[in-house]
């Protein structure tokens, strides 16, 4: 005669704490939630004092901005933006590979998994990046974007110092005529390849895109001296890159910044959060040091974002670059494709236990 016993393992707190979400899933949606409303005031602001600068018109894009007197950072030459928001991938990838050595190396909380998991993140967020900005199977997908919604390309040359058009017959019905210059237009390919134009290197390109404004002098009475004058323009000119007008532009910086800022709180989150347990551990040391840095970036790219959705592109520009910095981030939580090693002592859930699981004969 035999007996069976059956055995359940008890439940345990670890349980029921597995079931509610943790400190870094509450502070990660926080910081998304905290984005999300100081673009939009920052863009509502724009709207109501017409602060904003449609940057997809390369003559605009040329001039200062009408707020370059009031506000420092209305102007594209501050410092701010051109030493760290135009480098702001290589910025975030220093003070994050800074953070994950730190706490790899000098006794900090950085697991082989943690380590890991952080690779697997930062080269999706890499490929994020250099698919929407340098390269996807050929252009960029912004420029794809772009051009799939009506860009031109065009190239605008100045007229020569001491020169203008303005007061010329018709200039204002002239296509491509402008106080400052004139707009040429030259195949697609040129804006994709970023490829930068010059007399010397593209005489033939520039004499047949100019060319084709010679029925509007003749039909608007341009005097043939102002043609003669952009003649003389493109021998004098030194050269530039041509650039995609009209078009959906969407704003390159509010993407950027809302993929850095998303992808350095989560790393953040992992630091100071190692465990599910809502309990801050103490960083110390160099691990430390990094930590500060990369806070002290962190507030620099909330504080560009601000300015940039105050003062540049149109609002529906700047919705599409935040949508899209968004979608980038969430591509960086797919899981790594990583076998867990089996964890021992850790309770079996209830219903992960068979009823004849363990018995007695």
């Amino acid at each position: 005669m035999s007996t069976t016993t059956s055995l359940r393992l008890p439940a345990t707190k670890a349980k029921i704490a597995s079931s509610s979400s943790s400190p870094t899933t509450d502070y990660r949606r926080l910081a998304l939630a905290l984005l999300s409303v100081a673009l939009s005031l920052g863009t509502l602001y724009s709207v109501l004092a017409h602060t904003y600068l449609d940057t997809s018109n390369p003559l605009l894009a040329s001039l200062p901005h009408p707020a370059h007197d009031s506000s420092y950072f209305a102007r594209k030459s501050n410092v701010f933006n051109q030493l760290f928001v135009k480098k702001a991938w290589g910025w975030t990838v220093g003070l994050s590979v800074a953070l994950a050595v730190a706490g790899r190396s000098f006794g900090g909380s950085q697991s082989p998994r943690a380590t890991k998991v952080w690779l697997w993140r930062l080269a999706l967020a890499t490929l994020v990046w250099a698919s929407f900005t340098s390269w996807f199977f050929g252009p960029a997908l912004f420029d794809r974007v772009v051009t799939a919604t009506g860009a031109e390309c065009v190239i605008l040359v100045p007229f020569p110092a001491g020169t203008d058009g303005s007061g010329a017959p018709g200039l204002d019905g002239l296509v491509g005529g402008r106080e400052n210059g004139v707009l040429l237009n030259v195949p697609i390919e040129y804006c994709h390849a970023r490829t930068t134009i010059t007399a010397d290197t593209h005489a033939d390109l520039l004499a047949e895109s100019f060319s084709s404004y010679s029925s509007d002098f003749s039909a608007s009475g341009v005097a043939s001296g102002l043609e003669e004058t952009w003649k003389d323009a493109i021998q004098s000119w030194k050269g530039g890159r041509a650039r995609l007008y009209k078009g959906h532009d969407v704003s390159g910086h509010i993407f950027l910044l809302t993929l850095c800022i998303l992808f350095l709180t989560d790393q953040v989150l992992g630091v100071l959060y190692p465990s599910r347990a809502a309990v801050v551990r103490k960083v110390r040391g160099l691990e430390n040091w990094a930590l500060q840095g990369t806070l002290a970036l962190l507030a620099l790219w909330w504080w560009m974002a601000i300015m940039t959705s105050v003062y540049f592109h149109t609002p529906q520009e700047k919705l599409s670059g935040f949508l899209i910095g968004v979608a980038g981030y969430f591509v960086t939580r797919i899981p790594l494709p990583l076998r867990e090693p089996p964890k021992i002592g850790v309770p079996i859930p209830d219903e992960k236990v068979r009823s004849n699981a363990m018995h007695l004969d």
